[in-house]
């Protein structure tokens, strides 16, 4: 319970309450807190001490407060280091360990399936789409298209087992860098169905052309990644 007489104000102290119940997992991400009605009541304290409370939550990050549902516990916030050239499944095993992601297709198809003309035409491309989850919540979705020529020697197992990188160095196919494209755009039917956001929601858009030493392309990758649970950083210098 909060002390009326102590020097830190009462709101204060409800918040570090909260927080306390976040840290010991009473309040999981996602989980919608106390009401500002329910605040009063279990701390019998005024409106005004119980919406300053949540105001203070919701500025520090503990909270997210969306108009008319209430205040949430925010998922963890995935992030990648955009200055080297890494799978997601990779970013988990050094580092986010709560990351795991499910197959959703593999199967060749045919290029001029795609919207874009990456790939010469008359051509076949083996296609693996993922959907990759952090704490169990769907973050980015992510479709890879590999040429024929690579594909067959590919394996399901092995997607399943390892990254895409990892399974190219295996086969002979070392990865020299990457062509990236960053835009934003809203979430389509798709999309939408995948990361559980609503259509036309704010996406990251990750176009990605990895080339060997030689320049050839040995895979194009496009990542869908929902704004609110992922981020992009980059080390510069001058």
């Amino acid at each position: 319970m909060i002390d009326k007489n102590s020097q830190v104000p009462m709101y204060v102290q409800i918040a570090n309450i909260i927080i306390d119940k976040i840290k010991d997992g009473d309040f999981k991400p996602g989980d919608k807190i106390n009401t500002v009605a329910e605040l009063v009541e279990n701390y019998n304290v005024s409106r005004v001490t119980a919406v300053t409370a949540l105001e203070y939550l919701n500025k520090k990050g503990h909270v997210i407060s969306k108009r008319g549902k209430g205040s949430f516990v925010p998922f963890k916030k995935s992030t990648e280091n955009i200055d080297k050239l890494r799978s997601l499944q990779e970013i988990s095993e050094h580092g986010d360990s709560s990351m795991n992601q499910k197959i959703l297709f593999y199967g060749f198809i045919h290029s001029s399936e795609m919207t874009n003309n990456v790939f010469q035409n008359n051509s076949f491309v083996l296609q693996v789409t993922r959907l990759n989850y952090s704490d169990e919540k769907p973050i980015a979705l992510i479709k890879v298209f590999i040429p024929e020529k690579i594909g067959v020697k590919l394996t399901k197992k092995e997607m399943d087992e390892s990254s895409i990188y990892s399974i190219l160095d295996e086969h002979g196919y070392q990865v020299y860098k990457a062509i990236q494209i960053i835009e934003a755009q809203g979430a389509t039917k798709e999309i939408s169905k995948s990361l559980n956001q609503k259509i036309g929601s704010p996406i990251l858009n990750v176009k990605r052309k990895s080339l060997d030493s030689r320049g050839d392309l040995l895979m194009y990758s496009e990542f869908y990644y929902r704004s609110d649970s992922y981020s992009f950083v980059a080390e510069m210098y001058r």
